[in-house]
């Protein structure tokens, strides 16, 4: 029995310890991505402000838009985000962009913005 008592504290012990040890690895792991996420984001912002100042606004909204479509897609594809909240977000605030500035919305993702609840004009002021 005393023998027994010992190997279930050396497991419970070894247990303890091993999960001790994945969550610091996993918590350094994560804070590295987090990091590097917010460095690729904050360089994104960068270029963008250039290419604006550059003049090159025409460019900039060219490429947003067809990111617009690709988005759209993407997540209506997606059996993970297709019913998260980041996903209802995404759908309406494209819906609120072709709605807004009265841009037609293209022919591949028609369906997905009609099938979502209107956007009223009214509701088109600084978000």
């Amino acid at each position: 029995m005393k023998s027994f008592l010992k190997a279930l504290l050396f497991v419970v012990i070894g247990a303890a310890a091993g999960a001790v040890v994945t969550g610091l690895l996993l918590d350094k792991f994560f804070r590295g991505y987090k990091a590097k996420l917010y460095a690729m984001d904050a360089a994104a912002n960068v270029l963008l402000a250039h290419m604006l100042k550059d003049g090159n606004a025409d460019i900039v909204l060219a490429s947003a838009e067809r990111g617009i479509v690709r988005d759209v897609l993407f997540v209506s594809d997606s059996d993970d985000l297709k019913n998260t909240l980041s996903a209802d977000t995404l759908l309406n605030a494209s819906k609120r962009f072709y709605v807004c500035t009265k841009t037609e919305i293209p022919s591949e993702i028609a369906s997905i913005m009609n099938a979502l609840p209107p956007v009223e004009m009214a509701d088109c002021g600084v978000p």
